[in-house]
């Protein structure tokens, strides 16, 4: 669980980025060079590739060269040279170590660890009970664990079966993917009928709210411990095919332009190495020193809830922090 947090003398900047994205690591159709690039042309701070495990294969860009590595190598990129490993910063985009352990049911988003350093579920005991693969992780410094997606339901009409969290009883967790924009965006499209008014109200704006029953789950696991919230793109850039037309649902770059998750980092660990910021920014999400904004609607950036001490050194407290009685 994440440490109590009582508040701030010093300085907090608001990074912005996004948390749950896949790649051609995994199922996504963009390489993680790419991702990057794409996050860099919207503005964000930093992005988590979070590949699913155990399909994880492939280097991250700052170790390979230009040309392509061959597909299913894990180990080193064409031309030799030792494969890169988060945390790494590429076009000044902040890459956080991440994956999701993706049995059938009861994804788990993993923050600050590198899929190859994650244990691979045949060597995790009770794989696939979620206990085991949060307990595997679980307990290692800057690491954060989140449901993924806790009440995806599917969808028929779509084809997509549910990927929904079903074992309450676990605990461990650092929080919740409370806003999921694949999942809550697909809620809306039940017909064709539906398809077309998303089209023509605007496919990104019409990201509807965080589905009312997560909400309501974050707020009683909220009322008896710290549990954070946060939000995911979901990110795969689908290619995909209607009545002869080819487009890709949800690019990186319009994805990466809705749901986002800011957070509070000490102002001297921004401009920091790769790995010094990247413990500062994990640090402060597992804190809870973060919230969800869906940039269709406003920016992340001038917004603040807080509280000040009057006397003594002036400590603030954001969201996140304990105020002490």
């Amino acid at each position: 669980m994440p440490s109590v947090n009582e508040g701030t003398a010093g300085p907090l900047k608001l990074v912005v980025g996004s948390l749950h994205c896949h790649s051609t690591r995994s199922d996504g159709s963009g390489t993680p060079e790419e991702i990057l690039e794409k996050a860099a042309a919207v503005g964000l701070d930093f992005v988590a590739i979070t590949d699913h495990v155990p399909r994880v294969t492939g280097d991250l860009p700052a170790a390979r060269p230009r040309r392509r590595t061959p597909s299913g190598g894990r180990g080193r990129a064409s031309g030799g040279g030792t494969p890169a490993r988060a945390p790494l910063v590429h076009r000044g985009v902040l890459l956080l170590p991440g994956l999701e352990y993706s049995p059938p049911k009861n994804h788990y988003l993993v923050l600050g660890l590198d899929p190859a350093e994650a244990p691979a579920p045949e060597d995790i005991p009770g794989w696939p009970d979620p206990a085991s693969y949060i307990e595997a992780v679980g307990g290692r410094p800057g690491v954060l664990g989140f449901v993924a997606h806790p009440d995806d339901e599917g969808n028929p009409f779509l084809g997509v079966r549910s990927y929904r969290w079903e074992d309450w009883t676990v605990r461990g967790f650092t929080g919740l993917e409370v806003w999921n924009l694949s999942t809550d965006w697909s809620r809306l499209l039940r017909s064709r009928r539906d398809v077309i008014r998303a089209f023509l109200a605007g496919l990104y704006r019409a990201v509807p709210p965080p589905d009312p029953r997560t909400v309501a789950r974050w707020d009683r696991l909220a009322a008896s411990g710290h549990v954070v919230g946060i939000a995911g793109t979901d990110a795969h850039a689908y290619p995909a095919w209607w009545r002869g037309l080819r487009f890709t649902v949800f690019p990186y770059e319009r994805a990466f332009s809705t749901l986002q998750t800011a957070v509070w980092v000490e102002s001297e660990a921004v401009e920091g190495p790769p790995q010094a910021r990247a413990a500062a920014v994990l640090k402060a999400l597992g804190q809870g020193r973060a919230f969800m904004v869906n940039r269709a609607w406003g920016r992340p950036h001038g917004f603040t809830f807080q509280a000040r001490e009057v006397d003594g050194d002036g400590r603030r407290y954001v969201s996140g922090d304990t105020v002490p009685a």
